[in-house]
Order: C-alpha cells, then structure tokens, then sequence
C-alpha cells in the first residue's frame, strides 16, 4: 500500500515532521502501510531487528517476559510513536510488541532507514528528538510510580492512552476499555484490586 507520506494525518507528530515535500515523496517509496488485527503480534522479544515500525493509527501494547514467565506491559503507543529501534542498531528486538485493536502502521527496513540518517541531517535530528521525547516520558513513568498514590496513576493512565484503547461511546456515558485490569495493574504499578476500585470511584 502507497502510505502517502505528504497526505499522512499524523506525519507533524512522527520523525519526518521536519522534512520537505520532496523528500517525503522518496521516504514515502521506502515505507510500507499495512493493516493489523486486534491482538495481531507485530514482532516477538528477541525476533531479528528487520524493521521500524510508525504507528499511523490504532494502538500497539508493548511488553517484556519476566523470568518467571509472567507478562510485564511497559507501555501503550498510539498514532505518531516509534517502535523497533532496535533493528536500527542491528539488535534483536527485546520487546513484544502486540496491536490492541484494527490499526494502520508503516514500517521501513533497517538498512533503508540507516541509509536515510546518513545522508540526511534534518531526519537525524527528527530521530534524536523522538528518542530524547521517549527518555523524557521514561523519567515521568518513574516519577509517577514514585510520587503519585493509585488513583492518581491509573488516572494519568487512562488520560494518556490513545484510541482504540480507550473509546468514548455514544451520549459521552461510558468508556470501553481494551486493557484488561491485569493489564492496567501492570502499566501504574497497583494490585488489581486496587485499579477495579479505583475504576469503579471514576
């Protein structure tokens, strides 16, 4: 599928943000648009670094295996983020990276986006800044877990996640969650009990 960079809804908020027509048209040859199903893998903790991914639409669960097999969510990416950057390196991905509902997400091979970096400093620079964003929103996560009681984390949860995770219904009454409340224990740090309570009050 043609990803359309030029047209693309989200493109001001992703890597290429800065970049001129003309190259988005030649970045746009290099990426490739598919569609994910809900719960459809886009790549396994420690599968071969092929591809970066840039979610365009839709919401991708991002998690890591605990050495007693248990699952550990780390975070919920939405339209504009980056996953895989390991590939850009030439690592295998130490992540699992699992859609949460339909989505659109582009994905360019590891050798064509090196290529891209080398020969182009305003993309570099768009790298860099997405990649000093995730470490600022790392060093919020840590302070949220250290400063903020439970009702105050699984509130900033549910104020970050993007669509389709969280879907407003018709009449602005409910809100449909696709986060278990394992899930969302996992991502704020509080026993389940606590989120169903917590849910219930808000």
């Amino acid at each position: 599928m043609d990803p359309q960079c030029r047209a693309c809804t989200v493109r001001r908020s992703t890597i290429f943000s800065d970049l001129p027509s003309y190259e988005l048209e030649r970045i746009g040859k290099l990426l490739r648009l598919n569609r994910y199903r809900k719960h459809q893998v886009l790549f396994l903790e420690g599968d071969v670094g092929q591809s970066v991914y840039l979610i365009k639409s839709g919401a991708v669960k991002v998690s890591r295996s605990l050495l007693d097999g248990r699952e550990q969510i780390l975070r919920i990416l939405g339209p504009g983020d980056v996953l895989g950057w390991e590939a850009l390196f030439g690592e295998s991905y130490n992540v699992t990276a699992e859609n949460l509902g339909e989505s659109e997400i582009c994905s360019i091979a590891q050798s064509d986006l090196s290529a891209l970096l080398e020969s182009n400093p305003v993309l570099t620079r768009g790298v860099m800044r997405t990649l000093f964003q995730e470490l600022m929103k790392a060093q919020e996560r840590i302070r949220d877990l250290g400063l903020k009681n439970a009702r105050e984390r699984v509130a900033t949860l549910l104020l970050s996640i993007p669509l389709p995770c969280c879907q407003q219904q018709p009449h602005g009454q409910k809100v449909q969650l696709s986060l278990s409340r394992r899930e969302i224990s996992e991502l704020v740090g509080v026993a389940q009990e606590t989120v169903s309570r917590v849910l219930s009050e808000l």
